[in-house]
C-alpha cells in the first residue's frame, strides 16, 4: 500500500514522498523540489536613464518597452530577459528615426547566474558579466550613402 501525503510547497497529494535530499528538504514532490533547487535571478540593468533591479524566476520571461518622441523623430527600446538552465538570456533592441533616417540595433547575449554581480560600474553598481551571442545594426542613411 502506497501512503499519500501533501507536498508542503504545492499542497498536492502525492504518493511515495518519503525521501530525504541533501539540502534538508523532506517530502516535496519532484516538481516542487526542482523549483526549490533552482534560484531566482536578481540583477541590475540600465533602463530608462537609471539602474533598475530585476528578479526573474526559473522559466519566466520578462519584457520591457519604452518609447519617446525626440526633436527629430522618435526613439524606442525593448529588453527581454529569460531565466533557463542556470543562465539569463538577454535580447536588447533599439530603433528609431531622426534626420538621418531609420536606425536599428539588436543584441543577444547571456550570463550565468553565478556572474550576475561580476562587473562593477563607476558608480559602484554590480552588474552581469554579459557574453554576446550575436548583434547587428542598421542605419538607413549610411545604406543610402553606400556604406
Amino acid at each position: 500500500m502506497d501512503i499519500k501525503t501533501k507536498c508542503p510547497a504545492c499542497r498536492r497529494m502525492v504518493a511515495g514522498m518519503n525521501f530525504h535530499n541533501p539540502d534538508g528538504r523532506e517530502g516535496h514532490c519532484a516538481c516542487c523540489l526542482h523549483r526549490l533547487q533552482t534560484p531566482n535571478a536578481r540583477f541590475w540593468v540600465w533602463w530608462n536613464s537609471s539602474w533598475c533591479k530585476l528578479t526573474i524566476r526559473p522559466g519566466q520571461t520578462l519584457g520591457m518597452y519604452a518609447g519617446r518622441s525626440t526633436d527629430e523623430g522618435f526613439a524606442a527600446e525593448a529588453h527581454t530577459y529569460t531565466l533557463e538552465d542556470g543562465e539569463v538570456q538577454a535580447v536588447l533592441t533599439t530603433w528609431g528615426r531622426d534626420c538621418d533616417g531609420r536606425h536599428e540595433w539588436h543584441w543577444d547575449g547571456y550570463c550565468p547566474i553565478s556572474k550576475l554581480r561580476a562587473d562593477e560600474t563607476p558608480d559602484g553598481t554590480l552588474t552581469p558579466a554579459w557574453k554576446q551571442s550575436s548583434s547587428c545594426q542598421r542605419d538607413e542613411h549610411a545604406e543610402m550613402a553606400g556604406y
